[in-house]
């Protein structure tokens, strides 16, 4: 018999089965709510602008710098410009995704997600999802414009503009920022299921990331790349040979995800 008893700020508890388990049309239904519902709010265009802003201005800050002065060229800045850019799309992810249950109850898809078979799971690891797509799309926009921009560059021999070096960038938009960003979503969403409260895990996230933060910062150089979550952040660049993810840099990566989805796991049983 289905049990229907509802939590203060939870979902409805399901049927053990229902609870448990992962139907995909489901995920997908809430992905797609969630992705509707954040297009229209301020602040999601908001960080995506601040993004994109602060992206393309640090890299051509070095540019600048490069052409003038002789500094460093920006190819080899790629992984500081994505740290930093990385910590910005992760307080986006933090105020877009903190309070999902308080927007679905405003807008009436609470009522509608509680009247239908959807497991807790399938509602968090959908709302995550539909999180991180809306925090990345700022950087992968940012990174087809800075190789479209230096593929031009390149065609029409222009003296000044510098092409980004491939595969960091590649790799910080394919492989580090999006675990990243699942990582500390699963962060928000499990302290929203356990503290019941948006506002104090909120505050308690944005701690952890300027606790995080001040520990990598008195980090030692050569371990940055392994705990920074950003690929060969410190390590010199090489026009000859660029530097590929390593063993290292995979298994981190795997830990990350596979914490974040016990995380996820724990906030679901939270909601029961």
């Amino acid at each position: 018999m289905m049990n229907t008893t509802t939590h203060a700020g939870g979902r409805s508890a399901r049927t053990r089965g229902a609870a448990g388990g992962f139907v995909l049309a489901p995920f997908a239904g809430v992905v797609a709510a969630e992705l509707r519902s954040a297009r229209r709010m301020v602040r999601t265009w908001l960080f995506g602008v601040l993004a994109l802003g602060v992206g393309a201005l640090a890299y051509h800050a070095f540019s600048v710098n490069h052409f003038f002065e002789d500094g460093l060229a920006p190819r080899f800045a790629l992984p500081g410009m994505g740290f930093l850019l990385l910590w910005i799309l992760l307080a986006g992810l933090l105020f877009v995704s903190f309070d999902a249950r308080s927007r679905d109850e405003r807008g009436g898809l609470a009522e509608a997600l509680d009247a239908r078979p959807v497991s807790n799971a399938a509602v968090l690891a959908g709302r995550l999802l539909a999180a991180v797509i809306v925090v990345w799309l700022p950087l992968a926009v940012l990174a087809a414009g800075l190789l479209a921009g230096g593929a031009l560059v390149a065609r029409m021999q222009w003296p000044a503009g510098v092409a980004p070096e491939p595969v960091s960038l590649l790799t910080s938009v394919l492989l580090d920022a999006p675990v990243a960003l699942v990582f500390w979503g699963a962060v928000v969403a499990f302290l929203v299921a356990a503290l019941r409260s948006r506002w104090v895990a909120a505050a308690l996230t944005l701690a952890l990331l300027g606790l995080a933060l001040y520990a990598l910062a008195n980090t030692p150089l050569y371990l940055l790349p392994a705990v920074s979550g950003v690929t060969n952040l410190g390590l010199a660049g090489s026009e000859m040979l660029p530097r590929w993810p390593s063993a290292v840099d995979a298994m981190a990566r795997i830990a990350a995800l596979a914490l974040a989805a016990g995380l996820l796991a724990l906030a679901a049983g939270a909601w029961t």
